[in-house]
């Protein structure tokens, strides 16, 4: 009995060796600190590899904070922040092309962006939308996306993006922090991630 304990003692250190070295999946909620080619590092030192056969990775976020006392609002002070954080998060990050609505406050969230990247801002609206991410899944040459939107918009464009129901409802009102990246390996499986900036 006591010959076969030790290498029963031994298979399982080796088997709890190589779960720990596992990657962990990220807690929803953990916060972006940057993405460096297609590795997101988080806040808490983890980071999510993305994949080695990636074929495309959608970034979504809902615009920054917004001055509520006009119709076509630009961003508050707090949204000029965190449209500064977000420009520092992808700073190292590959993109291809950037979209937003036709509003002030999506395109201000991402200005600082495309000018650091020489990228123009492509619009889409609520009724063009599928249309339009139809036509960039189909694209050779855009595979990595940063589109900005609104709160009722971002959920179900994720979840069109993903190719099943993952959000099951908008995003609250006061919360500006989300950053949900779909990605599609060249196998066609695709992930979601929930994460905040």
């Amino acid at each position: 009995m006591q010959k076969y304990f030790l290498p029963y003692i031994a298979i399982l250190m080796i088997m709890v060796f190589i779960a720990s070295c596992a990657d962990k999946e990220p807690k929803s909620n953990t916060k972006v600190a940057f993405i460096k080619k297609d590795i997101v590092h988080l806040e808490d030192g983890s980071e999510i590899k993305l994949g080695d056969s990636l074929l495309k990775v959608y970034y979504l976020i809902r615009h920054a904070e917004k001055d509520t006392q006009k119709t076509d609002p630009i961003l508050s002070e707090a949204g000029i922040k965190r449209a500064e954080r977000l420009t520092e998060i992808m700073r190292q990050s590959w993109l291809d092309a950037v979209y937003t609505t036709l509003t002030s406050r999506t395109m201000l969230t991402v200005d600082s962006i495309t000018q650091y990247k020489g990228l123009s801002n492509n619009i889409y609206t609520n009724d063009n939308m599928k249309e339009t991410f139809t036509g960039v899944m189909n694209s050779p040459s855009v595979n990595r996306v940063l589109i900005v939107g609104h709160s009722n918009t971002i959920p179900p464009l994720a979840n069109f993006l993903y190719g099943k129901t993952h959000f099951q409802k908008t995003i609250d009102d006061k919360t500006y922090d989300n950053f949900i990246i779909v990605v599609q390996q060249r196998d066609s499986t695709k992930k979601v991630y929930e994460l905040k900036y």
